[in-house]
């Protein structure tokens, strides 16, 4: 298993693991070997970087049965990715892409939804905001004391958007909606001093009281509560492929039951919205139609209940499933 990334000084470095099971204790074992540094990120270089390793640790290249990256092309490519120049060598060792890397982009795939994506958005962008000061941090956690149970030792009421874990996604919309009003009266607060004038103070403030965000954080961490466990789970050194297969399939069953009694379960996600709304003072609205809409949901509905739900759950809880 290998995967390159940039360190802190900007350097390429490829951590190199093997996957094994261990006879003696009759497990599955993982074993982190070594960095290594890379300039030349090419499939070829990378796969004879790899081999060149591998003969200095003793590790025969024959008894090697499985290859285990994410999608990105270098790795996967058919042609020239790592995966091909490893198989010329040992045709036995498959290529499997990471599941989790699969359930990340299969998340990230579904909160296209306009909606969505725009709350995820304004989440990142808020608690960035408050991360950037120290005061801002203290303000929010003077605010939130109430709700000390999220502040964990060396951790941050608001916690980073991460762009490529979704579990740590996952945690930090969760704990962002935790927070929530807290955050609005603190930018409130932040809006009438000299502060103001740092960064767009006014627009966060408008984009969390907005009736969008209410609804669509609400529908974000009930869905992303179903997907959470699965995410940490398909991560521990022991998951083989059957357990991965029976928790996806326990994970979609959850997700269709949701989706199948989601009149029912759509009420109570928007009644939650009206009442988070209602803490910082706004109400959910339903925004204006107009005929050429393109930059956000365009539903024709009765009432705002009707519109939220067909234009921001229904299609959210299609492409999860999908």
């Amino acid at each position: 298993m290998a995967d390159e990334t940039p360190d802190i000084s900007f350097k390429k470095q490829l951590p190199i693991c093997i996957r094994y099971f261990n006879t003696t204790s009759y497990g599955i074992q993982e074993k982190f070997f070594r960095f290594i540094d890379v300039v030349d990120v090419s499939g070829e270089n990378i796969a004879r970087t790899i081999l060149q390793e591998l003969d200095r640790l003793n590790l025969d290249i024959s008894y090697c049965r499985s290859q285990a990256y994410d999608g990105v092309s270098n790795l996967s490519g058919k042609f020239k990715g790592f995966q091909v120049c490893i198989a010329k060598v040992q045709l036995l060792a498959i290529y499997s892409h990471c599941a989790n890397h699969r359930l990340n982009l299969a998340i990230s795939k579904a909160c296209s939804v306009a909606n969505i994506r725009n709350a995820i958005g304004v989440i990142s962008s808020v608690s960035n905001f408050f991360r950037e000061s120290a005061g801002r941090i203290h303000k929010l956690e003077t605010e939130v004391q109430d709700k000390l149970y999220l502040l964990k030792k060396g951790k941050h009421a608001l916690k980073k958007m991460c762009r490529t874990r979704w579990v740590e996604k996952h945690d930090a919309v969760l704990t962002f909606l935790d927070t929530l009003p807290s955050p609005s009266v603190v930018l409130g607060t932040i809006s009438e001093s000299f502060e103001s004038r740092v960064r767009n103070v006014f627009s966060f403030l408008h984009a969390i009281q907005s009736s969008e965000f209410s609804f669509s954080v609400v529908v974000l961490a009930e869905v992303l509560g179903l997907t959470l466990p699965l995410a940490r789970k398909l991560q521990p050194e022991y998951m083989d492929v059957l357990e991965a297969m029976y928790l996806v399939e326990a994970t979609l069953e959850s997700l269709r039951e949701q989706h199948y009694k989601s009149t029912d379960t759509f009420k109570k996600i928007f009644k939650e919205s009206e009442k988070l709304a209602m803490e910082m003072g706004t109400q959910i609205n339903k925004p204006r139609i107009t005929n050429l809409q393109k930059n956000r949901s365009n539903f024709n509905s009765q009432t705002v209940e009707e519109y939220y739900r067909t234009a921001v759950n229904l299609p959210f809880m299609d492409l999860i499933i999908n």
